[in-house]
């Protein structure tokens, strides 16, 4: 089992500076388990296995450590509760025709990075493997931090008093979309439905969960941009270059 996978990200700061952005993809469980509790000599049948590939960044390099420990250990929360906790199979045990029930990896992409701000969208990829699952279920979380106190930012942190703006916005784009919309507002003060909120470049990205209101499952993970008239954060203007 892999301990991290450490990489580094160039990414420009708000004040047109460069710098190294360090984070370690700390892997917990990475392979196939069984969840059944198996006689000996017995082989685990499809439902009794899961892909369980959990991991969670570790963040190096910020110039606040005390902000740097607390936003590792909101990811190290949020990530190790997740995933299979089995046992590894022993493939060598298995019969003909056994193949895993399903497979499940979460994958994280930082999408923005400055003196003040710190955004990554995390995507949790499920397929099932014994069933004719024509479109793979993915389910996604945003995650926004002030980097001054590695505190992470709730939407209404983010919007303030505009939330019911953004949500209208919002239905309006999905019902431009797809001629119609049927569900219930998304983004509350402290979260996003379905969706998750990322900074990137021209305001705030809301990607939703493939299937959900947003779209069908063809459509995959839908995302629009939210423009920055709507921001309210300080923090998040000033990372973007202003209002």
């Amino acid at each position: 089992m892999k301990s991290r996978i450490a990489f580094a990200v160039m990414l420009l700061l708000s004040g047109g500076a460069s710098a190294d952005f360090v984070v370690h993809k700390k892997v917990i469980q990475d392979g196939y388990f069984s969840q059944c509790e198996l006689k000996k000599g017995e082989s685990a049948t499809s439902y009794c296995l899961c892909f369980g590939r959990v991991i969670y960044p570790e963040v190096s390099g910020m110039e606040d450590l005390q902000a740097q420990e607390k936003i590792n250990q909101f990811f190290a929360h949020e990530y190790q509760g997740s995933g299979c906790a089995g046992k590894p199979y022993d493939w060598k045990s298995k019969k003909k025709n056994q193949f895993p029930g399903s497979f499940e990896d979460k994958t994280f992409a930082l999408t923005h990075q400055s003196s003040g701000v710190f955004s990554v969208l995390a995507k949790h990829d499920y397929q099932a493997k014994d069933e004719d699952l024509r479109h793979p279920q993915i389910d996604i979380k945003g995650y926004i931090f002030n980097v001054r106190d590695g505190v992470r930012m709730t939407p209404k942190d983010v919007f303030g008093k505009n939330i019911h703006s953004v949500n209208k916005y919002l239905i309006d784009k999905i019902t431009e979309k797809q001629g119609g919309f049927v569900g219930n507002p998304f983004i509350s003060e402290n979260e996003c439905d379905n969706c998750g909120l990322v900074v990137v470049q021209d305001g705030i990205k809301v990607v939703f969960d493939s299937g959900s209101s947003a779209g069908s499952m063809a459509d995959g993970n839908v995302e629009f941009i939210i423009p920055k008239k709507f921001i309210t954060s300080p923090e998040i203007l000033q990372a973007l270059g202003g209002s």
